[in-house]
């Protein structure tokens, strides 16, 4: 199922980049089909069942101690879990509108900003769609109000209303608060030349992985959940580094000039090359980077885009629209292998890896999983 959308999209993206015209029926296509694929999905990556333990676990506190919900990380997420919970809606609708209301978000997103493209839904299938609203939905929403709500307000310049809603936002996933960084870098003048100065002294910092974070006086709650992380690591360290240096590299090869003569390419190369930057300041702890870094990558499909259509290159837009197709459908693999060692799935492989969904028995469900809960991995 997963392959099939894969290459139905890739298939799409492709034949935009050869035509460099938009296809609106292709767009409203693809995106039915993962609007449906995430609501009615039962089980699938590796925080499905984790989120279902936090629902559950919300409903008893909230039987005891309303008020401690106030309290718990992520307090505003909690709050959430609760309205539903009080309104007598079991875990698999909740998901499903949770789910939902992610997949709206992205798509004022995908359709306004990036004009319809199946380039850019491909990037989303490709590299975070399976990530984020189908199993670390609590991110996946910080996610979608950074794309649908916050850069559209960015762009206008309404920074009261942008840091407004981003503080509101963190209490869902503290995380989003690294997107305070886009109004600075975001309609920055620099040189190519400079930010390869810059990357060049990232990247040995990168690969030291020197942990700073420790010397500073951040509050007990910050520093907590830091540790948290810190203490998490993994044998693909090096790989995801890899993959940001692949990914920041196209944004050095368009001039200048062209960056000049559109703000909003300047404006999105500037956002992926502080991502790039984040990753490495956090290297210590690959689990940390990643979460950081992310909000930065989710921009990559526009980046592409407006090379494709709007920046007046004529072949290395093209090279550069290819150059991420490869990254992508890598990314793609690997994220599914991921999925089955971290969801214990069984009887499957990368090609085979199941789509489950609400109509699925739960007999169905246990022949390709192994254990349904792994609340240490919690997002």
């Amino acid at each position: 199922m997963y392959w099939i959308v894969f290459i139905f999209i890739a298939g799409c993206a492709l034949f935009e980049i050869r035509n460099k015209r938009v296809n609106k029926s292709a767009f409203y296509t693809i995106f039915t089909i993962l609007v449906l694929m995430t609501v009615l999905r039962q089980g699938q990556g590796t925080d499905y069942y984790n989120y279902m333990e936090i629902y559950k676990e919300v409903g008893v506190i909230a039987e005891r101690t309303p008020l401690a919900l106030l309290i718990m990380k992520d307090p505003l997420f909690s709050l959430i879990n609760y309205a539903f919970i009080q309104l007598g809606v079991d875990y698999k609708l909740f998901s499903a509108i949770f789910s939902f209301v992610i997949m709206m978000l992205l798509y004022r997103f995908y359709k306004t900003t990036c004009h319809r493209s199946a380039v850019a839904l491909f990037m989303l299938y490709a590299t975070f769609y399976l990530v984020y609203p189908f199993s670390g939905i609590r991110q996946g929403l910080t996610m979608a109000i950074v794309l649908g709500i916050l850069y559209p307000l960015l762009k206008e310049r309404r920074y009261w209303k942008y840091y407004t809603i981003l503080f509101i936002t963190s209490f869902i996933h503290q995380s989003v608060l690294i997107c305070a960084l886009f109004p600075l870098v975001y309609r920055m003048r620099i040189r190519s030349s400079t930010l390869i100065f810059i990357g060049a002294i990232c990247t040995v910092v990168m690969v030291l992985g020197i942990n700073w974070i420790e010397l500073l006086p951040l509050p007990d709650m910050i520093s907590g959940r830091a540790e948290e992380y810190t203490e998490v690591s993994s044998s693909t360290k090096y790989l995801a580094m890899m993959v940001r240096m692949l990914v920041v590299f196209p944004t050095f090869l368009v001039s200048d000039k062209k960056y000049r003569e559109n703000p909003e390419l300047n404006g999105i190369r500037n956002i992926i090359f502080m991502g790039f930057v984040v990753f490495a300041m956090l290297s210590f702890s690959d689990l940390i980077a990643s979460r950081m870094s992310i909000y930065f990558r989710m921009f990559e499909g526009l980046f592409i885009f407006l090379l494709l259509f709007h920046s007046g290159l004529k072949r290395l837009n093209m090279q550069i629209g290819v150059y991420y197709f490869f990254i992508a459908c890598i990314l793609f693999t690997k994220d599914i292998g991921a999925f089955i060692s971290q969801g214990e799935y069984r009887n499957c492989n990368i090609i085979t890896y199941p789509y489950l969904t609400v109509f699925d028995d739960n007999q169905t469900i246990m022949y390709y999983r192994h254990n349904l809960s792994s609340a240490d991995r919690i997002e």
